[in-house]
Protein backbone atom coordinates (compact mmCIF):
# COMPACT_ATOMS: atom_id res chain seq x y z
CA UNK A 1 0.00 0.00 0.00
CA UNK A 2 1.47 3.18 -0.72
CA UNK A 3 0.13 7.01 -0.58
CA UNK A 4 1.16 9.22 -3.45
CA UNK A 5 -0.49 12.26 -3.39
CA UNK A 6 -1.11 15.26 -5.80
CA UNK A 7 1.68 17.94 -5.73
CA UNK A 8 0.44 21.35 -3.90
CA UNK A 9 0.42 22.40 -0.22
CA UNK A 10 1.25 19.03 1.14
CA UNK A 11 3.64 19.28 4.38
CA UNK A 12 5.11 14.95 5.27
CA UNK A 13 5.89 14.19 8.50
CA UNK A 14 7.29 10.83 10.15
CA UNK A 15 7.81 9.91 13.20
CA UNK A 16 8.83 6.14 15.01
CA UNK A 17 6.67 4.43 17.25
CA UNK A 18 4.87 1.46 18.30
CA UNK A 19 7.50 -0.56 16.63
CA UNK A 20 7.01 0.96 12.96
CA UNK A 21 6.86 4.20 10.82
CA UNK A 22 4.08 7.01 11.53
CA UNK A 23 3.32 9.52 8.81
CA UNK A 24 1.45 12.21 8.84
CA UNK A 25 0.52 14.36 5.35
CA UNK A 26 -1.48 17.86 5.69
CA UNK A 27 -2.81 19.94 3.57
CA UNK A 28 -2.11 23.39 4.97
CA UNK A 29 -0.53 26.94 2.96
CA UNK A 30 1.61 27.80 5.85
CA UNK A 31 4.50 24.87 6.18
CA UNK A 32 5.85 26.17 10.09
CA UNK A 33 1.54 25.74 11.06
CA UNK A 34 2.20 22.09 9.77
CA UNK A 35 5.02 21.24 10.92
CA UNK A 36 4.00 22.75 14.23
CA UNK A 37 0.65 20.53 14.41
CA UNK A 38 2.57 17.54 13.03
CA UNK A 39 4.58 17.74 16.55
CA UNK A 40 2.29 17.97 18.56
CA UNK A 41 0.19 15.26 17.03
CA UNK A 42 3.02 13.00 17.73
CA UNK A 43 3.94 13.93 21.35
CA UNK A 44 0.00 12.62 21.71
CA UNK A 45 1.07 9.22 19.48
CA UNK A 46 4.28 8.90 22.18
CA UNK A 47 1.56 9.53 25.40
CA UNK A 48 -0.36 6.99 23.63
CA UNK A 49 2.02 4.33 23.24
CA UNK A 50 3.16 4.49 26.71
CA UNK A 51 -0.21 4.02 27.54
CA UNK A 52 -1.51 0.86 25.26
CA UNK A 53 2.11 -1.14 24.91
CA UNK A 54 2.35 -4.17 26.64
CA UNK A 55 5.32 -4.36 26.45
CA UNK A 56 5.90 -0.97 28.10
CA UNK A 57 6.11 -2.15 32.19
CA UNK A 58 4.28 0.94 33.53
CA UNK A 59 1.63 1.14 30.80
CA UNK A 60 -1.89 0.29 31.41
CA UNK A 61 -2.10 -3.06 29.75
CA UNK A 62 0.63 -4.35 31.20
CA UNK A 63 -0.15 -3.13 34.84
CA UNK A 64 -3.64 -5.25 33.67
CA UNK A 65 -1.17 -8.33 32.52
CA UNK A 66 0.35 -8.51 36.00
CA UNK A 67 -2.92 -8.64 37.90
CA UNK A 68 -3.73 -11.67 40.24
CA UNK A 69 -7.12 -13.37 40.27
CA UNK A 70 -9.47 -10.95 42.19
CA UNK A 71 -7.30 -7.98 41.41
CA UNK A 72 -8.71 -4.86 39.23
CA UNK A 73 -6.55 -2.15 37.58
CA UNK A 74 -8.50 1.52 36.91
CA UNK A 75 -7.16 2.44 33.42
CA UNK A 76 -6.49 6.12 31.81
CA UNK A 77 -9.31 7.05 30.03
CA UNK A 78 -7.36 6.77 26.15
CA UNK A 79 -6.60 2.80 27.65
CA UNK A 80 -9.70 2.03 28.43
CA UNK A 81 -10.93 4.19 25.33
CA UNK A 82 -8.99 1.53 23.26
CA UNK A 83 -10.01 -1.76 25.50
CA UNK A 84 -13.84 -0.69 24.24
CA UNK A 85 -13.54 -0.40 20.70
CA UNK A 86 -11.42 -3.87 21.13
CA UNK A 87 -14.08 -5.63 23.09
CA UNK A 88 -16.50 -4.93 20.97
CA UNK A 89 -14.92 -5.72 17.87
CA UNK A 90 -13.81 -8.96 19.77
CA UNK A 91 -17.56 -9.66 20.19
CA UNK A 92 -18.63 -8.67 16.77
CA UNK A 93 -15.86 -11.01 14.90
CA UNK A 94 -16.67 -14.04 17.26
CA UNK A 95 -13.30 -13.80 18.79
CA UNK A 96 -11.50 -13.99 15.65
CA UNK A 97 -9.93 -10.64 16.06
CA UNK A 98 -9.20 -11.00 19.99
CA UNK A 99 -7.54 -8.56 22.46
CA UNK A 100 -6.32 -11.24 24.52
CA UNK A 101 -4.77 -13.50 22.66
CA UNK A 102 -1.00 -12.45 23.59
CA UNK A 103 -0.51 -15.87 24.84
CA UNK A 104 -0.79 -17.37 21.62
CA UNK A 105 1.30 -14.91 19.43
CA UNK A 106 4.31 -14.90 22.12
CA UNK A 107 4.08 -18.79 21.50
CA UNK A 108 4.37 -18.66 17.61
CA UNK A 109 6.87 -15.72 17.48
CA UNK A 110 9.46 -17.61 20.14
CA UNK A 111 8.48 -21.21 18.62
CA UNK A 112 7.06 -21.70 15.29
CA UNK A 113 6.46 -25.53 14.93
CA UNK A 114 4.71 -27.01 11.89
CA UNK A 115 0.91 -27.02 12.38
CA UNK A 116 1.21 -30.57 11.79
CA UNK A 117 3.20 -31.10 15.08
CA UNK A 118 1.77 -28.43 16.93
CA UNK A 119 -0.78 -30.91 18.49
CA UNK A 120 0.87 -32.31 21.59
CA UNK A 121 3.46 -30.01 22.25
CA UNK A 122 3.36 -29.20 25.50
CA UNK A 123 4.41 -24.96 25.16
CA UNK A 124 2.07 -24.84 22.83
CA UNK A 125 -0.88 -26.83 25.01
CA UNK A 126 0.15 -24.74 28.17
CA UNK A 127 -0.19 -21.69 25.96
CA UNK A 128 -3.97 -23.23 24.16
CA UNK A 129 -4.89 -23.59 28.41
CA UNK A 130 -3.75 -20.50 29.58
CA UNK A 131 -5.24 -18.06 26.40
CA UNK A 132 -8.83 -20.66 27.20
CA UNK A 133 -8.79 -20.07 30.92
CA UNK A 134 -7.69 -16.40 30.94
CA UNK A 135 -10.82 -14.32 31.97
CA UNK A 136 -10.67 -10.15 32.20
CA UNK A 137 -14.21 -8.23 33.48
CA UNK A 138 -14.86 -4.74 32.60
CA UNK A 139 -16.38 -2.59 34.65
CA UNK A 140 -17.70 0.33 31.76
CA UNK A 141 -18.59 3.10 35.00
CA UNK A 142 -15.60 2.46 36.84
CA UNK A 143 -13.34 2.10 33.70
CA UNK A 144 -11.73 -0.90 35.80
CA UNK A 145 -10.54 -4.47 34.29
CA UNK A 146 -10.74 -7.49 36.78
CA UNK A 147 -8.89 -10.17 36.83
CA UNK A 148 -11.16 -13.49 36.50
CA UNK A 149 -9.08 -15.43 35.94
CA UNK A 150 -5.24 -15.59 35.08
CA UNK A 151 -3.66 -16.72 32.04
CA UNK A 152 -4.60 -14.60 29.19
CA UNK A 153 -2.27 -11.57 28.29
CA UNK A 154 -4.19 -8.57 26.54
CA UNK A 155 -2.04 -7.42 23.10
CA UNK A 156 -3.23 -4.39 21.19
CA UNK A 157 -0.87 -4.55 18.54
CA UNK A 158 -3.59 -5.77 16.27
CA UNK A 159 -6.20 -2.27 16.78
CA UNK A 160 -3.56 0.22 19.08
CA UNK A 161 -2.04 1.70 15.61
CA UNK A 162 -5.74 2.52 14.22
CA UNK A 163 -6.78 3.60 17.45
CA UNK A 164 -3.75 5.97 17.85
CA UNK A 165 -4.44 7.19 13.81
CA UNK A 166 -7.97 7.95 15.20
CA UNK A 167 -7.05 10.11 18.15
CA UNK A 168 -4.43 11.97 15.97
CA UNK A 169 -7.34 12.63 13.59
CA UNK A 170 -9.88 13.58 16.63
CA UNK A 171 -6.69 16.23 17.83
CA UNK A 172 -6.07 17.61 14.59
CA UNK A 173 -9.38 18.54 13.81
CA UNK A 174 -10.53 20.06 17.39
CA UNK A 175 -7.32 21.14 18.58
CA UNK A 176 -5.57 22.64 14.90
CA UNK A 177 -8.60 23.25 12.80
CA UNK A 178 -6.70 21.10 10.65
CA UNK A 179 -9.18 18.47 8.24
CA UNK A 180 -7.51 18.14 5.34
CA UNK A 181 -4.97 15.29 6.30
CA UNK A 182 -4.21 11.57 5.36
CA UNK A 183 -2.38 9.51 8.55
CA UNK A 184 -1.00 6.22 7.84
CA UNK A 185 0.80 3.79 10.17
CA UNK A 186 3.55 1.97 8.86
CA UNK A 187 1.41 1.95 5.47
CA UNK A 188 -0.84 -1.11 6.57
CA UNK A 189 -3.06 1.37 8.30
CA UNK A 190 -4.26 4.53 6.97
CA UNK A 191 -7.01 7.13 7.88
CA UNK A 192 -8.17 9.83 5.53
CA UNK A 193 -9.50 13.27 6.54
CA UNK A 194 -10.83 15.55 4.24
CA UNK A 195 -9.55 15.12 0.72
CA UNK A 196 -6.89 17.50 -0.22
CA UNK A 197 -7.56 20.91 -1.81
CA UNK A 198 -9.57 20.33 -5.39
CA UNK A 199 -8.99 16.45 -5.64
CA UNK A 200 -11.95 14.14 -5.14
CA UNK A 201 -9.84 12.18 -2.82
CA UNK A 202 -6.62 10.93 -1.96
CA UNK A 203 -5.29 8.40 -3.69
CA UNK A 204 -4.12 5.09 -2.04
CA UNK A 205 -2.51 2.31 -4.42
CA UNK A 206 -2.25 -0.82 -3.57
CA UNK A 207 0.57 -1.96 -5.86
CA UNK A 208 1.45 -5.49 -7.55
CA UNK A 209 0.84 -5.84 -11.33
CA UNK A 210 -0.09 -3.06 -12.84
CA UNK A 211 -3.95 -2.51 -13.42
CA UNK A 212 -4.46 -5.91 -11.23
CA UNK A 213 -5.57 -3.09 -8.25
CA UNK A 214 -6.48 0.32 -8.88
CA UNK A 215 -6.40 2.98 -6.89
CA UNK A 216 -9.09 3.88 -4.50
CA UNK A 217 -10.16 7.83 -3.78
CA UNK A 218 -10.20 7.72 0.24
CA UNK A 219 -12.05 10.13 1.98
CA UNK A 220 -13.03 9.76 5.24
CA UNK A 221 -12.77 6.44 5.46
CA UNK A 222 -9.66 4.46 6.96
CA UNK A 223 -7.84 1.24 5.11
CA UNK A 224 -5.94 -1.93 6.26
CA UNK A 225 -4.29 -4.39 5.44
CA UNK A 226 -2.58 -7.85 6.75
CA UNK A 227 -1.05 -10.86 5.58
CA UNK A 228 1.98 -12.78 6.37
CA UNK A 229 4.64 -11.71 4.17
CA UNK A 230 6.95 -10.23 6.65
CA UNK A 231 5.72 -11.45 9.23
CA UNK A 232 4.40 -14.99 8.79
CA UNK A 233 3.91 -16.17 12.38
CA UNK A 234 2.11 -12.87 14.03
CA UNK A 235 -1.48 -14.14 12.63
CA UNK A 236 -3.04 -16.26 15.21
CA UNK A 237 -6.52 -17.69 14.63
CA UNK A 238 -7.53 -16.99 18.57
CA UNK A 239 -10.52 -19.51 18.20
CA UNK A 240 -8.32 -22.41 17.72
CA UNK A 241 -4.93 -21.20 18.76
CA UNK A 242 -3.23 -22.00 15.47
CA UNK A 243 -1.08 -19.69 13.07
CA UNK A 244 -2.92 -18.64 9.52
CA UNK A 245 -0.54 -19.68 6.97
CA UNK A 246 -2.85 -17.92 3.96
CA UNK A 247 -0.51 -16.12 1.83
CA UNK A 248 -2.70 -13.26 0.31
CA UNK A 249 -3.18 -10.04 1.37
CA UNK A 250 -6.49 -8.90 2.97
CA UNK A 251 -7.64 -5.57 2.93
CA UNK A 252 -10.58 -3.99 5.50
CA UNK A 253 -12.52 -0.05 4.74
CA UNK A 254 -14.57 1.36 7.54
CA UNK A 255 -15.31 4.82 8.72
CA UNK A 256 -12.79 4.66 11.97
CA UNK A 257 -8.78 3.26 11.23
CA UNK A 258 -9.09 1.17 14.71
CA UNK A 259 -12.45 -0.68 13.35
CA UNK A 260 -10.29 -1.29 10.01
CA UNK A 261 -7.29 -2.51 12.17
CA UNK A 262 -9.32 -4.68 13.76
CA UNK A 263 -11.14 -6.05 10.69
CA UNK A 264 -8.57 -6.80 8.14
CA UNK A 265 -7.00 -9.23 11.41
CA UNK A 266 -10.43 -10.68 11.49
CA UNK A 267 -10.82 -11.26 8.04
CA UNK A 268 -7.62 -12.89 7.60
CA UNK A 269 -8.54 -15.14 9.97
CA UNK A 270 -11.84 -15.75 8.73
CA UNK A 271 -12.97 -17.94 5.87
CA UNK A 272 -14.41 -16.80 2.89
CA UNK A 273 -18.43 -17.55 3.62
CA UNK A 274 -17.34 -15.68 7.43
CA UNK A 275 -16.39 -12.93 6.10
CA UNK A 276 -19.40 -12.70 3.70
CA UNK A 277 -21.42 -13.40 6.38
CA UNK A 278 -20.12 -10.55 8.71
CA UNK A 279 -20.05 -7.86 5.76
CA UNK A 280 -23.80 -8.67 5.43
CA UNK A 281 -24.54 -8.31 8.82
CA UNK A 282 -22.22 -5.05 9.32
CA UNK A 283 -22.98 -2.29 7.27
CA UNK A 284 -20.09 0.11 6.13
CA UNK A 285 -17.62 -2.60 7.26
CA UNK A 286 -15.88 -3.85 3.67
CA UNK A 287 -13.60 -6.57 2.81
CA UNK A 288 -11.32 -5.87 -0.21
CA UNK A 289 -10.12 -9.68 -1.16
CA UNK A 290 -7.87 -10.92 -3.70
CA UNK A 291 -8.96 -12.61 -6.51
CA UNK A 292 -6.90 -15.19 -8.41
CA UNK A 293 -3.24 -13.67 -9.08
CA UNK A 294 -3.84 -10.61 -11.58
CA UNK A 295 -7.94 -10.78 -11.69
CA UNK A 296 -8.17 -7.21 -9.32
CA UNK A 297 -10.06 -6.72 -6.34
CA UNK A 298 -13.31 -8.39 -4.61
CA UNK A 299 -15.66 -6.20 -2.74
CA UNK A 300 -17.34 -7.67 0.25
CA UNK A 301 -20.18 -5.60 1.88
CA UNK A 302 -22.28 -2.70 0.56
CA UNK A 303 -19.71 0.65 2.31
CA UNK A 304 -18.66 3.76 -0.10
CA UNK A 305 -15.77 2.33 -2.08
CA UNK A 306 -14.40 4.70 -4.48
CA UNK A 307 -11.94 3.85 -7.54
CA UNK A 308 -9.98 6.73 -8.39
CA UNK A 309 -10.63 6.73 -11.89
CA UNK A 310 -14.33 6.55 -11.37
CA UNK A 311 -14.28 10.04 -9.05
Amino acid sequence: MNDAQPAGQLHRFHHEAMHTYFTLIIDEKTPDYAESVAQEAFKLLDRLEQRLSRFVPSSDIARVNALAAGEEYVLDCDAWDCLAVAADMAQRTGRAFDPAAGRLIDFWKAQPVPLADVEGNPDWEAAWQEHCQGKISLDPDRHAALCVTPGSKLDLGAIGKGFALDMMGKFLEEDWDVSRALLSAGGSTILALDAPTGRPGWKIGFGGEKGAFPPIALVRQALSSSGTEMQPTHLVDPRTGMVVTRLDLVRSLASSAADADALSTAFFVFSREETEEYCAENHGHVALLEKDPGSGLEIVGDGDVRFWEQV
